[in-house]
């Protein structure tokens, strides 16, 4: 009940998913078949085609998961982001292995894994020694004791795995529940490794990369060092290692995201282990490990590598940078060398400029003074008396006239 208020839209849908996933609820003995198969690129329409031709509603595709009972069987188509999975539960404890599902034709995606779960049910004798390699075999109690696997990990003539499920004490749902754990570990774990040949592939152009770039780095100590022609090595390459960086960022990133899974799913096995005889948890890590500390070094290598070069470039920007700073610096002190020269010539030709006035005032005062000299004291006298107070003069007036220019320019 919601009363007066509106449901919300995802109510139902985060309700239904917390039960998406799960096997039908069977008592042992019974026997579970999945394959995993890796979808790369549009599959969407194609996936279509092939759920109505299994008779699929329309909406399983929306929904990733289609279920039907057929005979004895129940199958379960499950979509994931990369993957889907058709999965097969028989209700008997044969010893054949279950053959390959009629819904394998036609389903997009290559098969890349294929495993049998055996659920046989308390008392029940153990497995067939030569179901499993002896040198392999991994056995453990799971489940706070509840239950007893073995498996070796490997692919049989039949190209499927096996692991054999001893029924000791569970209870509810917990048989469906741990042979999904179990399908969902090995599940992970594979997908997981699909980042190691990537990174793989990658360590020695990484290598190459880095002494690459060691070589330009040292070239930086150069007295005639062509910086322009560094900084163009440096771009390209720290093109190529962005370029590397980006085609298996998401690869890196779903190889972690499945590593997690993985280990919470061993983690949920509550696995206690047997005297003899490696568990789950030590084989798998064992194994996974260091392929994906591979996975780590790879990008953590392009990380820091991608970081040094910046570094790189930064040093040869700061050295340019420098270098542009004493050419300006340079530039200027020739700039107030030649600035205060023209102070100096200017002095100079006002300098110049009073005589030059003088001498033009005295020549109209001698042709004024002319008409009126006598004998004694000719007009050249008179001059000669006032040549001092007209280069006075006409120095404190180019003064006057200097200072108030200046007044106006510079307020």
């Amino acid at each position: 009940m919601t009363g007066g208020n509106a449901e919300h839209p995802l109510r139902r849908t985060f309700s239904e998913l917390m039960h998406l996933r799960m096997l039908p609820l069977v008592a042992p003995p019974f026997r579970v078949r999945q394959w995993l198969l890796l979808q790369n690129g549009p599959v969407r329409d194609a996936t279509r085609d092939w759920l109505a031709g299994i008779g699929a509603p329309a909406e399983a595709l929306d929904k990733g998961r289609f279920e039907r009972r057929d005979g004895d069987a129940t199958r379960i188509w499950e979509q994931h982001t990369e993957f889907a999975t058709i999965t097969e539960l028989l209700s008997d404890d044969a010893d054949d292995l279950i053959p390959d599902s009629p819904w394998l034709d036609g389903l997009p995606g290559a098969v890349f894994r294929s495993i049998e779960v055996v659920v046989a049910p308390r008392g029940a004798p153990a497995p067939d020694p030569a179901q499993f390699d002896p040198a392999r075999l991994v056995s453990a109690f799971v489940f706070d004791g509840a239950a007893r696997i073995w498996s070796d990990y490997s692919l049989k003539a039949e190209g499927a795995g096996r692991i054999w499920i001893e029924d000791l004490a569970l209870a509810n749902d917990e048989p469906a529940r741990l042979v999904q754990t179990l399908l969902e570990v090995g599940n992970y774990r594979k997908l997981a490794l699909l980042g190691f040949p990537e990174a793989r592939g990658l360590l020695p152009w990484l290598s190459e990369a880095e002494d690459r770039h060691a070589s330009l780095a040292r070239a930086l100590t150069a007295p005639d060092g062509d910086d322009e022609a560094l900084l163009g090595a440096l771009t390209r390459l720290a093109t190529e290692v962005e370029d590397r960086a980006a085609a298996i960022r998401f690869r890196m990133g779903a190889t972690f995201a499945y590593q997690r899974l993985t280990l919470d799913r061993l983690h949920s096995l509550r696995e206690t282990r047997i005297a003899g005889y490696s568990g789950p948890t030590e084989f798998i890590e064992r194994r996974l490990l260091p392929a994906i500390r591979t996975c780590e070094v790879v990008e953590r290598r392009l990380t820091d590598l991608s970081e040094r070069i910046a570094r790189t470039c930064n040093l040869i920007s700061l050295r340019q940078g420098l270098a542009l700073e004493r050419q300006n610096q340079a530039i200027l002190t020739n700039m107030n060398r030649r600035a205060d020269l023209q102070v100096r010539l200017q002095q100079l030709v006002e300098g110049f400029s009073v005589f030059a006035l003088s001498y033009y005032v005295l020549g109209l005062l001698g042709y004024v003074l002319k008409p009126f000299g006598d004998k004694d004291h000719g007009a050249a006298y008179w001059m000669a008396m006032a040549t001092p107070a007209v280069l006075a003069l006409v120095w404190l007036g180019l003064t006057l006239v200097k200072r108030r220019v200046h007044t106006e320019v510079d307020p």
